[in-house]
């Protein structure tokens, strides 16, 4: 491999160990409902369709605290680490939750509480420390931090199989939530907001001397506080709305996919143990695509690598739109693999187009749009699904697709720095 693309460096490579598998514990144990829908519905009458919503309804309320937290970061009055801490350590404690509690309301409560432990922990904290450690390789890194999502869709169903047939429902969750907290506290103790705090290299540059490397981060944190984006001037931006349209449909397609395979598949006519087999496959595909979705967004630029995404997703619904074995599972697996690469782009994008001394102020935007955008895959999926079926639901998401393509094809090099000279001039 090319030594500038995987050239992290040792505490580097820990970091993006790091977040992998923070990546995997925050997809794969809450995303065993693919399964344990029926063990719910079963043990306490709950509603498939309601239960496989709340992902939804969960990421709408994420959006609200990772606006805050936007603002707060910006601003320089958030430390990303303790972030991460307490989140990681709320969703340590709801996941473990779920086999202990016998209301629906309250578990509704848990499962909001616990999507934005997750989503903040991982999308939020987890993914500006990687940007500000590796503002030019983000998209490489990701690349191979976000193998954590497809790993997980490939093994949460038949993890959760396994253990079931070792364990009882309760202590399944248990032991999800005590994995999750030994994860977080790794993640709290190991790493700094930046780089340069523990006296490391920015991107792992080691040209850099320990003088320069302090004289570096005290300028960045005073250019990022001095940064002309403000929200307001964020949400004026047209561009800002095509990234984050264009990323937020290919969440939305992710989520309301992977979320839903093993209903899905069941739906189309597939067994069971055989649907959850399939889930493996899937994750294989995706593996490979998050690695290689890095790779092509640090060598051709991130706008044709969301372009690829997204042709590649629209592509995918057509597929999976249909109540065939083979069809089903092409689409799955292509949807897999845009999946893979689709959760490399919001950083990506920001950390491309702003850069990092504008990182703070621009991702708390782009993400909170984003996050609003792609929150409804789980919601649109499933209710349309009821109502209709899994097919009528694909061919929406197709139109989305087709929407989002265009979006992020009227985006244009330098507008960033466009747009900064004319406020210069004001």
């Amino acid at each position: 491999m090319n030594k500038v693309e995987t050239g992290f460096g040792k505490k580097g490579w820990i970091l993006i160990i790091y977040c992998l598998i923070t990546f995997y514990v925050c997809t794969a144990f809450k995303d065993t409902m693919n399964v344990a829908v029926y063990t719910f519905q079963e043990k306490y009458g709950w509603s498939q369709t309601l239960l496989l919503s709340l992902a939804s309804i969960g990421s709408y309320v994420t959006c609200i605290v990772i606006y805050i937290l936007g603002i707060l970061n910006a601003t320089g009055k958030l430390k990303l680490r303790n972030v991460a801490l307490i989140t990681g350590l709320i969703y340590a404690c709801t996941i473990s939750l779920w086999g202990l509690i016998h209301s629906l309301g309250i578990f509704i409560v848990n499962y909001i509480v616990m999507t934005v432990g997750y989503t903040v922990w991982s999308q939020y904290a987890n993914n500006s420390i990687c940007a500000n450690w590796f503002p030019k390789k983000s998209g490489a890194v990701l690349g191979w931090t976000t193998i954590g999502f497809p790993l997980a869709a490939a093994t949460n169903a038949l993890l959760f199989m396994t253990l079931m047939k070792h364990m009882t429902f309760e202590k399944v969750y248990l032991l999800f939530g005590i994995l999750t907290l030994f994860v977080c506290i790794w993640g709290y103790f190991g790493f700094r907001d930046y780089p340069e705090e523990m006296g490391y290299h920015p991107d792992n540059d080691t040209s850099m001397t320990q003088d320069k490397i302090k004289e570096f981060l005290e300028q960045e944190d005073g250019i990022s506080k001095s940064s002309i984006w403000t929200t307001s001037r964020m949400l004026a931006t047209k561009e800002t709305w095509f990234i984050s349209i264009s990323n937020g449909v290919m969440l939305l397609l992710a989520s309301g996919s992977m979320g839903q395979m093993v209903v899905r598949f069941v739906s189309g006519g597939m067994e069971l143990e055989m649907a959850i087999k399939m889930m493996t496959v899937v994750g294989i595909f995706a593996m490979v695509g998050s690695w290689a979705f890095g790779k092509y967004d640090y060598r051709a630029g991130v706008k044709k690598a969301v372009l690829l995404g997204i042709v590649m997703m629209f592509v995918a619904c057509g597929l999976y739109s249909i109540n065939s074995f083979v069809p089903m599972v092409v689409g799955a697996a292509i949807i897999g693999a845009g999946l893979g690469g689709s959760s490399n782009f919001v950083v990506s994008c920001t950390s491309y187009y702003w850069k990092r001394k504008n990182f703070k102020k621009a991702y708390g935007t782009i993400l909170t749009i984003t996050t609003v955008i792609g929150s409804a895959g789980a919601l649109v999926v499933a209710n349309l699904a009821n109502v209709f079926n899994y097919s009528v639901a694909y061919w929406l998401l197709m139109v989305l697709a087709a929407i989002a393509f265009l979006c992020m094809l009227f985006v244009k090099e330098g507008f960033v720095e466009r747009y900064e000279e004319q406020l210069s001039k004001i």
